[in-house]
Parts: C-alpha cells; structure tokens; sequence
C-alpha cells in the first residue's frame, strides 16, 4: 500500500535525523543541553518506531502517526534551529524541506480522511463550505462512517 510505505520511509528518515541530531551533541557546549539534546533525539527515534507500528494496526491510528510524524519532523527542524550553529544555506534548505514533509503529511492525511469527511480541512484549503455541502449525500455520516474514520 502506498500509504504504509509513505508512513514507514517517513519514520525511518524521522530516525535517520534523530541520530544525526544525537550524532552533533559534541559541539554544544551545555552539559544541561546536551543531556536534553540526547533525551529528545530518543524519544524521537523511539516514537518513530511506535508510530510505525501503530499505523499498521488501525486506520484511526494510521491518521494519527501521520500527523504526529509531520510534527516530529518540525520539532526536529526546531531542535537543529536552536541547538546547531548551522549555515545560513543549510538553515535555508532545511527549512525548505521541512515545509515540503510536512505539507506531504497533512496532503496524505487529508486524503485518507478525505475532504467529504472532514469539512474542517476547507478552511484551511480555502474551499467554502457552501461548496463543501452542496455534493449531498457525500458529506453525511453515514458516508464517514463507512470508511471507519468515525
């Protein structure tokens, strides 16, 4: 399925900069900061293994790993920000890649919950409601809970 595989590369590059991260802990020079560099970079490795594992069993849990690894992702993005004395280019393209992970989590997430079932996300998409309604019959309940996202 392509969705899991998205999900399974998304949670192996989230590990892969994790370590990358954990890897650069030697050029801060805050022992209380390293040791919270070393904790983060961790937790997130482990939750990227978590989430993978979660997205398999449920589609419930399949949305949630989604968002939640797109989060991971900024958080990472933040941590390199604060912590790394990084290179106006290189801070410039992560930042650039970050956005596009991102926005590829939250496009996959609305497209397995679909647009029909989460009028919510119109706003965002800058669709108006009117439009989101007038299709009938697939926008009701009985439509989202036949696809288990209820």
């Amino acid at each position: 399925k392509p969705k899991s595989i998205f999900v399974n590369y998304s949670a192996i590059i989230l590990a892969f900069l994790s370590g990358a991260l954990w890897g650069s802990r030697d050029n801060i020079r805050n022992s209380k900061e390293q040791t919270s560099l070393l904790v983060f970079t961790n937790l997130m490795a482990i939750s990227a293994w978590l989430l993978l594992i979660a997205s398999h069993l449920s589609n419930l849990l399949l949305l949630i790993s989604v968002i939640l690894l797109g989060l991971a992702f900024f958080a990472i993005y933040l941590m390199e920000v604060f912590y790394m004395v990084i290179p106006p280019g290189y801070k410039a393209l992560r930042r650039l890649l970050t956005l596009i992970v991102i926005i590829s989590h939250f496009s996959l997430f609305v497209g397995l919950t679909g647009v029909r079932c989460a009028p919510l996300f119109s706003i965002f998409l800058r669709w108006p409601l009117s439009t989101l309604y007038a299709r009938g019959k697939d926008f009701t309940k009985e439509r989202c809970a036949t696809e288990n996202f209820i």
